[in-house]
């Protein structure tokens, strides 16, 4: 599609063919860099949030004792997911607008290029965390039940040895005192 001028009667087949030509009127284009720029910060620092605040909450939540509260929680970090992003972004600048917001705004902070960044960052990382601390959490119960497992393994393993120490011959008492 990239490379032909689609008409929507013709279909992608019938549609004249262009070649390189949309892609040198996209490099072209003065915003280019700037618009380029501007994506690949959101989606790098995007990442480093949504990565941070996942390995924390994962982190928070695996302290939990209860497996229906720790999935209740879970859930509750899944649901904005679920969310369509146009629903999100609409409440989100419902409740960010100056007049219907339920915070004490003095300027429209979607339209202050100072704040526009980090309000993305907390809407993507807020709709989007709750698989990554899903999966957190899932290598944290993975690694604390092999942990437990290899625990098990190595106090089994050292009791054998301690037995077969104690079986070997008349120096039973010395080993034992060298043991503990």
């Amino acid at each position: 599609m990239a490379f032909t001028d689609v008409k929507p009667f013709k279909g992608i087949f019938g549609s004249e063919w262009t070649g390189w030509a949309n892609f040198e009127a996209l490099f072209g284009m003065p915003e280019f860099v700037s618009v380029l720029g501007n994506t690949l910060a959101i989606k790098l620092s995007y990442m480093a949030v949504v990565g941070t605040v996942s390995l924390v909450l994962a982190i928070a939540l695996s302290g939990i004792q209860s497996a229906r509260l720790r999935n209740a929680f879970v859930l509750l970090f899944l649901v904005p997911y679920f969310i369509p992003s146009t629903v999100f972004a609409d409440v989100a600048a419902y409740l960010l607008s100056l007049k219907q917001s339920v915070f004490s705004i003095d300027s429209l902070l979607l339209a202050d290029p100072a704040y526009f960044r980090l309000v993305v960052y907390l809407l993507e990382a807020l709709k989007t965390c709750g698989i990554p601390v899903l999966l957190a959490l899932a290598a944290i119960r993975a690694y604390q039940s092999d942990h437990r497992i290899c625990s098990r393994l190595y106090q089994e393993e050292a009791r054998r040895e301690l037995r077969r120490l104690l079986e070997r011959g008349p120096h039973r008492t010395e080993i034992l005192l060298n043991v503990v």
